[in-house]
């Protein structure tokens, strides 16, 4: 799923449900010289699709989800997240962009666009989800 298809997604339910946009205050969006001190810090290289959400609509809570953010003060911050994942056991070539609060994470593996789910116990696996968007217009507008 590309942007301008996620844009239209997210225009639906702004309109049919525009309380879920009201729970929680996303971070802001960030700019490219953002993301490439994110990268310089991490040491990783950040997908398409991720980029172009934390351009567009920022990071942190969205809706119903909490998309690991670029903004520094964001209790979400990709940075420490990364770190946190790492102390957990989350292989180096992995980018880490959801926690799912028990004991996983929704991530990319290193140049891929697909999100893959990696947990302690079964490792890395790829998910139906062929990009972030696709992931994001099922979770972040009904509950799972």
């Amino acid at each position: 799923m590309n942007l301008e298809e996620f844009r239209l997604i997210e225009k639906k339910y702004r309109t049919l449900k525009p309380k879920i946009f009201a729970l929680f205050e996303p971070d802001p969006a960030v700019n490219s010289s953002e993301i490439n001190k994110v990268e310089a810090v991490t040491g990783l290289n950040l997908p398409i699709g991720y980029r172009n959400f934390v351009l567009n609509f920022g990071g942190g809570s969205y809706a119903f989800v909490h998309v690991f953010s670029l903004c520094p003060s964001s209790e979400f911050y990709l940075p420490i997240k990364v770190a946190e994942a790492r102390s957990y056991g989350l292989p180096d070539d992995v980018i880490p962009f959801f926690d799912d609060y028990s004991g996983g994470y929704y991530c990319f593996q290193k140049n891929e666009e697909r999100v893959s789910y990696w947990n302690q116990l079964d490792g890395v696996n790829h998910t139906e989800y062929e990009d972030l968007f696709s992931f994001l217009a099922r979770y972040a507008f009904e509950p799972a």
